[in-house]
């Protein structure tokens, strides 16, 4: 009743630049057309967002695909270990302009030059950046709208038993 499709992406590796960018063009447009279905609601997840972000012109589907998404009843996760990767001056523009058309953030530790990077992504306190540099793990900023809430994840250990 829920059908879920994921794309292992870990074979575009050894592809050429060409082949690997084509391929995930069709995957952004095969998900394009499943996501943006006015007539149910979806979810759109991108893991390892360099992959999608830096390559080609997927920077630019990716922008247009999460500015429109939640006009098509669709929710987009796109998860990141680096800023960098939205702030990459090849891609400033398009990784700002997704930044900022996400309703929620959740930012968890980063090292200063991360720091930096989500400086030109969104506005930051001293307070926020000194704290950002300091987090332990589970400690993260959550931003939603103009607020922003520090919030501490804490996992059961029944659920370290599902990921472990």
């Amino acid at each position: 009743a829920n059908p879920f499709i994921g794309f292992g992406t870990k074979v575009f590796f050894n592809q050429t630049e060409g082949l690997k960018d084509a391929l995930m063009h069709i995957i952004l447009q095969f998900s394009w057309g499943l996501c943006l279905d006015e007539s149910q609601y979806s979810v759109f997840c991108v893991d390892e967002a360099h992959l999608l972000i830096l390559a080609g012109e997927t920077a630019k589907m990716m922008e247009q695909f999460v500015r429109r998404s939640r006009k098509y009843k669709n929710a987009t996760i796109i998860a990141t270990q680096e800023p960098h990767d939205f702030a990459d001056s090849k891609v400033l523009t398009s990784g700002k302009a997704m930044f900022n058309s996400s309703t929620y953030k959740v930012i968890m530790h980063l090292e200063k030059d991360g720091v930096n990077d989500l400086t030109k992504l969104t506005k930051l306190t001293d307070g926020e950046r000194n704290l950002i540099g300091k987090f332990k793990m589970g400690d993260a900023i959550l931003i939603a709208g103009n607020r922003r809430i520090p919030i501490s994840i804490k996992v059961t250990d029944d659920m370290f038993k599902m990921i472990a």
